[in-house]
């Protein structure tokens, strides 16, 4: 007889115990975590309109004449929004060499294959987002460009 209330007893003390201390701590972890993730999101999201403003801004028909003709340079980031993002990518991005190929964006000078190193730069936000490779590779991200097209275009 004692058996038989003893046991029952045992476990509803475990599931009580459970449902006060474990599952809320489980869910506060699950918050964090989906914060973290919409944080990363949205800074990573903007890395990439401030990297793609960034190369649009260079006078891109240097590097290829035939591939960027008819390219027009657009207007520089702001430099206080580069920095603040570059900040916050120091604080979300657990790959710390993503900072670095932000940042050398929009140093003195774009060295190399600017567009291979976009493609880099995505690929490994990509990465880091969503903890998958993808088939793609750098060189094969696309980028699209202003155009004096573009503009004939929105003044018709």
């Amino acid at each position: 007889m004692l058996e038989y209330f003893i046991a029952p007893s045992v476990v509803a003390l475990l599931v009580l115990s459970a449902q006060y201390f474990v599952f809320p701590r489980l869910e506060r972890e699950k918050t964090k975590a989906v914060e973290l993730f919409k944080h990363q999101k949205d800074t990573f999201g903007r890395v990439i309109e401030l990297v793609d403003q960034c190369i649009n801004s260079q006078n891109l028909q240097m590097l290829d004449q035939e591939k960027f003709r008819g390219h027009r340079p657009t207007s520089h980031p702001d430099m206080q929004e580069v920095n603040r993002i570059y900040s916050q990518l120091i604080l979300l991005a657990g790959d710390q060499t993503i900072p670095k190929a932000f940042i050398d964006f929009f140093g003195p000078t774009i060295g190399g294959d600017v567009l291979v190193k976009r493609g880099e730069l995505i690929l490994s936000l990509r990465n880091e987002l969503y903890d998958r490779k993808m088939a793609l590779s750098p060189e094969e991200v696309g980028f699209y460009y202003n155009t004096n097209a573009d503009d004939e275009r929105k003044d018709s």
